[in-house]
């Protein structure tokens, strides 16, 4: 991706800055679900209730400070990604807005949303191993069953072989609407336009049956995937349950409240990484193209 953030120039320093910004931004977000757990704590075991009120403030100070961060981060972003988006436009104008548009996208929000995705998966599951090493397996246990899913459904490189065809079929559609819309407005000739509107329709007909096509390939996993990173808590209960029999201990049943709220987070945060690879293939995708292209005109 340096290739990428070249087009930055001097700015390219942001784009790492708004990763390092949405990574600590995703650890500061931590701390107020470890207030929250304190509250619950003191309300259900009846125990240092004059702590509530001081639990409860620090939990707003560290939410605003992580939006706070949050924001800087995603102010630096943008400002390399309009700049790099910028610069690509200045050298090649005769590229699809639609892939400007995605390398502006990856840069502005899918780069740093996937550092705070990780950072705060990795910080999640810590405070667990903190308070139970056995609740916190139990809990990522269905995660790594998910990315087991995920990773047999991606072998052989059979994911961005299928983004590398999204781009084709997503690039000549809008290339035959273009050709199609400039006959209509320069050409007279009926006969023209109608082998345009021809080659128009079935580059719209070839999108439809990839997307189709796709839709049913990934059917099955993603269901399989969805049940599994969704089941933690089915996964909890059946593992409380069986350590419940032989007594429970309040130490025990703190830890396993923290581990009913943070579990839930975690799988989002590994379902939103998984969903934002998607993202990242089509970056390199267009990166791909746009260094095609520009070795095309330094070969002329």
């Amino acid at each position: 991706m340096n290739g990428l953030l070249n087009f930055a120039g001097k700015y390219k320093f942001l784009s790492y800055f708004s990763c390092l910004l949405s990574g600590l931004s995703a650890v500061t977000a931590i701390f107020p679900f470890w207030y929250i757990w304190n509250i619950l704590s003191c309300v259900i075991f009846s125990e240092n209730k004059e702590l509530i009120p001081g639990y409860a403030w620090q939990s707003v100070m560290y939410a605003v400070i992580s939006i706070l961060i949050y924001i800087a981060g995603l102010l630096c972003s943008h400002t390399a990604a309009f700049r790099i988006a910028d610069n690509i436009r200045r050298k090649i104008s005769s590229l699809p807005h639609e892939l400007i548009d995605s390398i502006e996208s990856y840069i502005a929000h899918i780069m740093p949303d996937s550092y705070y995705a990780l950072f705060s998966s990795f910080g999640l599951a810590c405070l667990l191993f903190r308070s139970d090493w056995r609740l916190a397996l139990v809990s990522i246990a269905p995660m790594i069953l998910g990315f087991v899913i995920m990773a047999m459904t991606a072998r052989g490189g059979n994911m961005t072989k299928s983004i590398a065809e999204h781009h084709k079929a997503l690039s000549m559609m809008s290339k035959e609407t273009n050709e199609y819309v400039k006959v209509i407005i320069t050409s007279g000739s009926s006969t023209q336009s109608t082998f345009s509107f021809r080659r128009f329709t079935n580059a719209v007909r070839n999108y439809e049956a990839w997307s189709v096509s796709y839709a049913k390939e990934r059917r099955v996993p993603m269901i399989c995937y969805t049940v599994a990173v969704n089941s933690a808590i089915l996964f909890l209960i059946a593992v409380g349950v069986g350590i419940s029999r032989s007594g429970v201990s309040q130490e025990f049943m703190k830890n396993f409240m923290l581990a009913v709220i943070t579990a839930p987070l975690i799988s989002v945060r590994i379902t939103r990484t998984l969903r934002l690879r998607e993202y990242h293939i089509k970056a390199y995708a267009s990166l791909r193209q746009i260094n095609a292209v520009l070795n095309r005109k330094e070969g002329y």
